[in-house]
């Protein structure tokens, strides 16, 4: 089974959905995608449903106009800022260098292990 068969397996279509939202990134302008997603591409997977796209100013009130008419939900839950930290924990688990970047609330976490 592909990764895609799999998301699209256990998110219902969302595989489907996730390449019809980076269409319409594309048709409006550059993005980038950024959360868990691309955390999983330069550490250890980590099983996700959420995707978070940066685009480009330009095209963002045309690019959120057509989200919402075509359905799409955003909304930030508790658990999802957290699951966020998680992946700020380990790409610097994995890149050190990265610590210096991070709010210090979330070094300190990082330094207490």
């Amino acid at each position: 089974m592909t990764a895609f068969e799999a998301y699209e397996l256990t998110t219902q279509g969302g595989a489907t959905d996730f390449a019809r939202l980076i269409a319409a990134c594309e048709s409006f302008g550059p993005y980038c995608l950024i959360a868990g997603l691309a955390v999983n591409c330069y550490v250890e997977p980590v099983y996700t449903l959420d995707v978070h796209i940066v685009a480009i100013a330009a095209g963002l009130p045309e690019l959120a106009r057509y989200l919402r008419q075509e359905g799409f939900k955003t909304e930030v839950r508790l658990s999802k800022r957290k699951k966020d930290e998680l992946d700020l924990i380990r790409l610097a688990e994995k890149y050190p260098e990265l610590k210096s970047l991070y709010p210090g609330e979330l070094r300190d976490q990082l330094d207490r292990g």
